[in-house]
């Protein structure tokens, strides 16, 4: 598994200066912890990410080579030779690409399950009109926050906790699937209701600092689209009601 360290750069603004990826192990994972020196800790782009496997033998490369055209090549090489990585240093870069490798030993004939998790941390969302929105929607200036950044330390207390819960969370999940599919609705009404459900988990929907809920009419490519809440497509949705009363 790869990913390179973005911290600073949402895809669209802001850039990545001085990220750094360090090797970590912790309760019952192991992986690259990413954080950075360079960008504003107050930036909406500032964070930590972590790239990390239940797996118990892993190696790994805090970043790729420099040489831009090359780097995909010498990580390939690097693989394909003994299935492990090598973690070569390389000159500093703002926004190295790290890469993590479990060693698992699947006899012929066998199977095996590895898990990787990806995880964030970004704190700082900003108001949807930076520069307009401090009166009206009761914020220091224009920093909304985002709750689930109350609840955890950062990207790696993030993996930790969701390593610990994985099993229960994926049992939970599943039950409840299965049991709604075994309704005896029709199948048109279960289809429409439990598709509609993966909105909730998208970036459609959030939790500012302070714990309520919004959403926006729907997700372009790298933001919300059109009004946040708007009642003409919020005021008939009924699954964050039943599913989550306490949020509606």
């Amino acid at each position: 598994a790869s990913i390179k360290n973005y911290i600073g750069f949402d895809g669209r603004e802001g850039e990545a200066k001085g990220n750094v990826n360090a090797f970590r192990e912790g309760r019952g994972i192991r992986g690259l912890f990413m954080t950075s020196k360079g960008v504003d800790p107050d930036s909406e782009q500032w964070g930590t990410m972590a790239l990390t496997t239940t797996a118990s033998r892993v190696t790994f490369k805090r970043s790729w080579s420099e040489e831009r055209r090359k780097r995909l090549l010498h990580f390939w090489d690097d693989l394909s030779e003994d299935g492990r990585l090598d973690d070569v240093s390389y000159a500093p870069q703002d926004a190295p690409v790290g890469s993590l490798a479990a060693e698992v030993a699947i006899p012929a004939g066998g199977e095996e399950e590895i898990t990787f998790l990806l995880t964030w941390h970004f704190p700082n969302r900003q108001t949807w009109t930076p520069g307009n929105s401090g009166e009206e929607c009761g914020c220091a200036g224009d920093r909304l926050g985002n709750y689930y950044a109350t609840q955890y330390r950062d990207a790696w207390d993030v993996a930790e906790s969701v390593a610990s819960q994985l099993a229960d969370l994926e049992e939970t999940t599943l039950g409840f699937v299965h049991a709604f599919l075994g309704s005896d609705l029709p199948s048109q009404v279960k289809e429409a209701a439990l598709y509609n459900l993966s909105t909730l988990r998208t970036q459609t929907c959030f939790r500012t600092e302070d714990g309520r809920f919004f959403g926006w009419e729907g997700c372009s490519d790298d933001r919300g689209c059109c009004l946040g809440s708007c009642t003409h497509v919020w005021n008939y949705e009924q699954a964050t009601a039943f599913m989550f009363g306490e949020l509606a």
